[in-house]
């Protein structure tokens, strides 16, 4: 019985596509995993001051670091009602370290970046 010669280049060359197929999906999930790892290890937490408090108040809010001691407050953050912060969601600010009065160590927001 005569081998057909043409079967085996195209049954080749499925198998090749279907394991690139394969190997382009798995890669794509990795993709779309580390993305997702990197949104929320990117958040940390910075305290914004509390306005009109009588006493020096502090909010922790949610921000991504933009580099050094510069940080964006999460813009999905809503102010609760009866707070007035002094930066708001969204606005991008300068940071620098202090140590609060129960010996809790954290950024605190000072002053707003310019626009962007």
């Amino acid at each position: 019985m005569p081998r057909r010669r043409g079967l085996r280049p195209r049954l080749l060359a499925a198998v090749v596509r279907w394991n690139a197929t394969l190997a382009f999906a798995a890669e794509r999930q990795v993709v779309i995993q580390t993305g997702r790892a990197m949104s929320s290890n990117q958040l940390t937490e910075i305290f914004v001051e509390l306005l009109e408090e009588g006493t020096a108040c502090w909010r922790p809010v949610r921000a991504i670091p933009l580099g050094e001691a510069a940080f964006r407050i999460a813009a999905d953050q809503e102010i609760p009602t009866e707070e007035k912060w002094a930066f708001s969601p969204g606005e991008a600010v300068t940071c620098e370290p202090r140590e609060f009065q129960n010996g809790v160590k954290g950024l605190v927001a000072t002053k707003r970046l310019g626009a962007g």
